[in-house]
């Protein structure tokens, strides 16, 4: 019987301003290091413990099919893990979407990668605006509008001069902040017990993890970047909202 791993890493912010803004197309990203050694805004490093809202599972176990898949016989490791395979010590630094998906911008940093101890790069497949980086062939994604900024518009040529360089890709899908999915389908986020959907103290809608819909809606997204190539997934903001109790209290 196969028992699931979950891999656990931290995400350590180094700069200000995150990728999330959706506005970090405008930042350029140069290999050198600036004169104040500050790493580039859409730069985080990627080591080896977690925050409470993050985790990353090993695509071989993470994505299995349900209580089936415990029954299956153990096998050899899938192909992909031939093409990505992954390293004894996991030394990442985190890209936006917006520098993913530049050529040049990506590779100064494959460039980075091959001359310094730089081995995996985290990717952002969703971050928390709700955009998908790619062209998801994820239904949902496209009825909510998620497709409305497509960011890297060759993933799998990323992928493929990722494996050319030896870098590891890891997906990262964020969760529970969805505006668009909130919006879209308001019935999948957290409801205010005065009615409608509620929001926290910055205006900002949750989705409602006791759905399995939100799960399905993720795990698509997911098994979609996998078939790509994505060796790993990492999950991110998996939790529910914390707000002062005046909001928490409905």
């Amino acid at each position: 019987m196969r028992k699931s791993t979950l891999l656990f890493f931290p995400i350590l912010v180094l700069g200000c301003g995150g990728g999330d803004s959706g506005g970090g197309g405008a930042n350029e990203v140069d290999a050198t290091p600036p004169e104040a050694l500050r790493p580039p805004d859409s730069l985080r490093v990627h080591d080896s413990l977690p925050p409470a809202d993050s985790l990353s599972l090993s695509v071989a176990d993470s994505l299995a099919e349900g209580p089936a898949a415990e029954e299956e016989p153990e096998a050899e490791s899938p192909e992909r893990n031939e093409r990505f395979p992954r390293p004894e010590f996991v030394r990442g630094i985190y890209l936006n979407a917006w520098a993913s998906g530049s050529t040049r911008r990506s590779g100064a940093l494959i460039t980075l990668a091959r001359r310094t101890e730089v081995n995996a790069f985290v990717i952002d497949i969703k971050d928390a605006t709700g955009y998908v980086s790619h062209a998801t062939e994820v239904p949902l994604a496209r009825e909510v509008g998620a497709t409305g900024e497509i960011r890297i518009r060759d993933l799998p040529g990323l992928l493929d001069r990722l494996e050319e360089a030896g870098v590891y890709p890891i997906a990262r899908i964020v969760v529970a902040k969805d505006p668009l999915l909130s919006e879209g389908m308001p019935e999948l986020a957290i409801q205010d017990s005065a009615g409608g959907v509620w929001l926290d103290q910055d205006g900002v809608r949750w989705l409602n993890f006791y759905d399995r819909r939100v799960w399905d809606y993720h795990v698509n997204l997911a098994r979609e970047v996998v078939r790509l190539g994505f060796p790993e997934v990492q999950w991110d903001y998996v939790r529910f909202p914390d707000a002062p109790e005046a909001f928490m209290g409905r």
